[in-house]
């Protein structure tokens, strides 16, 4: 059995406990204050579906546990791919998929505004995913056009 099969299983189990009951976890760095500061504990849930605005908590490709709002997601082979950012950072995260999503943030020590996602929140996450978007076919134009 390999780290990461242990991880996905682990991970199933978490998401399915979210679904019946809001899991606690605290909270280490400071890349979503001021709505979540380090060291918070959040509540967090399983749901259905994901939208954008919504502050997911998953795991990253490194292992860690990490709590980022959702800007976007689209259709891939296998299903589909999230793209989350920190409210502090400039660029968007790797892309994840549903199986390393734990849950969304719906309580604890965080601002009201994460757990109740105000619709301009909603609007911001897209438009950035929307100019990620634009911006990352500008680059691949380019580059094709370069060669």
């Amino acid at each position: 059995m390999k780290f990461s099969d242990d991880i996905t299983r682990r991970d199933k189990v978490l998401r399915e406990l979210a679904a019946d009951t809001p899991l606690r976890f605290r909270i280490q760095g400071c890349c979503m204050s001021p709505l979540l500061e380090d060291g918070a504990v959040v509540e967090i849930t399983d749901k259905r579906f994901y939208w954008p605005g919504d502050v997911l908590v998953f795991r990253g490709r490194d292992g860690r546990v990490l709590v980022h709002r959702l800007i976007g997601f689209y259709p891939c082979f296998g299903g589909i791919r999230y793209i989350t950012k920190a409210d502090r950072a400039f660029q968007p995260d790797a892309s994840v998929g549903r199986q390393r999503i734990l849950g969304v943030v719906k309580g604890g020590e965080a601002a009201p505004a994460l757990a109740n996602v105000p619709f301009a929140h909603r609007f911001r996450a897209l438009v950035f995913f929307l100019l990620f978007g634009i911006k990352k076919s500008m680059r691949q134009d380019s580059a094709t056009h370069s060669l």
